[in-house]
């Protein structure tokens, strides 16, 4: 039964047992709750003064993919961040241009291209022709499929406990994506859910968590198995890849343990302890540490304690909200730039109470960066030793954005934000929820907003938009329903900026007025797909189109023969800009889990937008994408059936002469 399906009774049994007081609404009813436009004011300021801040990104190729269709191929490419508007286009087949004028668009329908023919693009600067891109061959089916290995090691438990195969058969779950190689182009880390997978609210052994790369061909680069004192699970090896030291290659940072084996076989701490033995299952007495990998061979480039350890005089699980290691195994990552010479990753834990403790619901944030070749912290903020306030407050996951305007990026831990330096910026009091989205979701309001859900029953907002900023709530309303998922996105072009809607019930436009109290769409994720500027909806294997007359979905894409992953999400493995245009591709693992596909758009837009990894924070939300309840990626900026302009990105690239290049 798919999330939407289920989402959709939820509602209909809410509606006739009347136990949702936010159905009393009615359309065209608003939950505004305030303006602040002194708030307003004071946000307009901090833009127009910014400081000329530019972000270093990754100095990506051209991406050209080509798919075939029924009416020839399909040709997209990207443009870059640090190219002018004024940048145009040639395209070339099998070494022949095939336009007459440049064209002032990143996608192109060859009506005469054919299965074999290959095709290369060239940037037109001021009228002069730069480098062709890399050739790239016709895809067929509309997805490139990359041939991955799942893993074979054989694992039981050392008490019995399921005698059979605990690690096979593996399963894909979540992907990332970046350049580990400098060669300019994606490559593919991929996570094995191995059979035995609990929930940190579960006891018992799982198998071993094991992560590989692979370049697009299938080239398996390096393997990471994190062993048997890392539990198998979505709340336990967050994957944070991004090029931290600044060398043209990314790293990956994670929690590691004894026993975790990197990619050149090198063993972390000491093999011979079985910790999880000790827990039924659960490391919670040996150390646990925190891990930079290089992305050419998946070798240990720095390891230091993870911050904060479970063993130690000081530590006490109650604090966490129980005693048997639930909310204190909750471990959350994301990337973010901190300061202006490095990008940096930041590390949670915890996030929400129990019933056992007098506080429960710690959370400990902290941020490392690279620095020689070594995992340097920048802060570290811990509710218990802030007074104990603000337990209770974080999600299932965490986001980064620059929401003060000042160059640098805020950590996002669901009602609790902290400044880019780890000091505390506000706190909304509406506690734990699960979906959180930060983006420009009314454009007419100067910042960016957020939307949540929230699981506190009796509170004024389970729903709420706030500023990003102040934390002051613009709208929302309370429900009986335990709030778990929420979902934004410009679904219907009759009204500004992004609709919002939630498991409580309510679909409204962006400044808080009620569309629909009866809808019937997924709350689970979005992606822009077709050619217009909206946004589609996913879930499952499925992408849909809204039909705003009833807000219902239709289904427009199925990605057959495949699986979802995170099977409490049932998302794709990744959705992101990867390849071509703006639009985003979509990754699933084929039923077998012997490859991956990449699913890629041959809708026709005549939009163009740069590539949405130039935009900092839509390339934040990439990153993150592997963490437990991931949301829906979002830029810095308003993309939607309204939107106006496209800023220009304030970033800059290293070529590979190490020179500077920007706008």
């Amino acid at each position: 039964m798919k999330i939407r399906r289920i989402t959709a009774m939820l509602l209909s049994a809410a509606v006739m047992m009347g136990t949702v007081s936010a159905y009393a609404l009615n359309v065209g009813d608003s939950v505004k709750v305030g303006d602040y436009p002194e708030s307003q004011e004071a946000t307009q300021m901090l833009i127009d003064n910014a400081p000329d801040i530019q972000r270093k990104m990754e100095n990506i190729d051209r991406g050209t993919v080509a798919m075939k269709t029924g009416n020839g191929v399909f040709v997209s490419w990207r443009w870059l961040g640090y190219e002018s508007a004024d940048t145009m286009y040639n395209i070339y087949r099998d070494g022949k241009k095939i336009n007459n004028e440049p064209l002032n668009a990143t996608c192109y329908t060859d009506l005469d291209g054919t299965e074999t023919s290959t095709y290369a693009i060239s940037a037109v600067i001021d009228g002069k022709e730069e480098e062709k891109s890399e050739e790239t061959q016709v895809y067929k089916n509309g997805y490139i499929e990359i041939p991955v290995e799942a893993p074979t090691e054989s694992k039981i438990a050392p008490d019995g406990e399921n005698q059979v195969e605990m690690n096979t058969p593996y399963s894909v779950c979540e992907l990332s994506v970046a350049d580990l190689d400098g060669d300019k182009q994606y490559e593919y880390i991929v996570k094995w859910d191995p059979k035995y997978v609990r929930d940190a609210s579960k006891g018992g052994y799982t198998g071993d968590c094991v992560i590989d790369a692979y370049e697009l061909d299938g080239t398996r680069m390096w393997r990471i198995n994190m062993g048997k004192n890392i539990r198998s699970g979505p709340h336990d090896t967050q994957f944070m890849v991004h090029d931290f030291d600044n060398d043209g290659m990314a790293e990956m940072a994670c929690r590691t343990a004894d026993g975790t084996v990197a990619g050149d076989g090198t063993v972390i701490g000491d093999a011979s302890k079985d910790w999880a033995a000790l827990n039924n299952g659960k490391n919670l007495q040996g150390p646990l540490y925190l891990t930079v990998f290089n992305g050419k061979d998946g070798s240990v480039m720095d390891t230091v304690p993870y911050d904060p350890q479970t063993v130690g005089k000081d530590y006490d699980q109650t604090d966490w909200g129980d005693g048997y290691g639930n909310r204190s195994e909750r471990y959350l990552g994301c990337v973010g730039q901190v300061n202006e010479n490095y990008m940096s990753f930041q590390m949670g834990r915890g996030y929400y109470a129990g019933s056992e403790g007098p506080l429960g619901g710690r959370s400990v944030i902290a941020s490392y960066h690279i620095e020689n070749k070594k995992i340097v912290r920048d802060w570290i903020y811990d509710t218990k030793e802030n007074g104990n306030k603000y337990f209770d407050q974080g999600n299932h996951s965490m986001t980064m954005a620059d929401i003060d305007y000042d160059g640098l990026d805020e950590v996002i831990y669901g009602a609790l934000v902290l400044d880019h330096d780890g000091t505390f910026m506000y706190c909304t009091g509406l506690g734990h929820g699960d979906a959180q989205h930060t983006g420009d979701l009314l454009p007419s309001r100067p910042g960016l907003e957020i939307y949540s859900a929230h699981e506190w029953k009796g509170v004024d907002y389970v729903y709420e938009m706030r500023d990003a900023r102040t934390g002051e709530i613009l709208f929302g309303g309370p429900s009986e329903l335990d709030n778990g998922r929420s979902c934004t996105g410009d679904i219907d072009a009759r009204y500004e900026g992004e609709e919002c809607w939630s498991l409580a019930g309510v679909l409204t436009t962006a400044d808080g007025t009620v569309l629909s109290n009866s809808f019937s769409m997924p709350i689970n994720y979005a992606i822009w797909w077709d050619g217009d500027l909206g946004r589609e909806l996913q879930d499952d294997t499925e992408i849909s189109k809204v039909n705003t007359e009833e807000y219902v979905s239709e289904v427009i894409f199925n990605a057959e023969d495949c699986h979802n992953a995170n099977g409490g999400k049932s998302n794709s493995a990744l959705t992101a800009d990867i390849f071509g245009d703006w639009r985003e591709e979509t990754i699933y693992a084929t039923r077998d889990n012997t490859a991956i596909r990449i699913f890629v758009s041959t809708d026709p837009t005549s939009y163009r937008l740069p590539t949405l990894m130039h935009d900092p924070l839509y390339r934040n939300y990439v990153a993150l994408q592997n963490v437990c309840h991931n949301q829906p990626t979002h830029t810095s900026y308003y993309i939607g059936y309204d939107m106006e302009s496209v800023p220009v990105p304030k970033i800059y690239v290293f070529d590979e002469n190490g020179n500077k290049v920007t706008n």
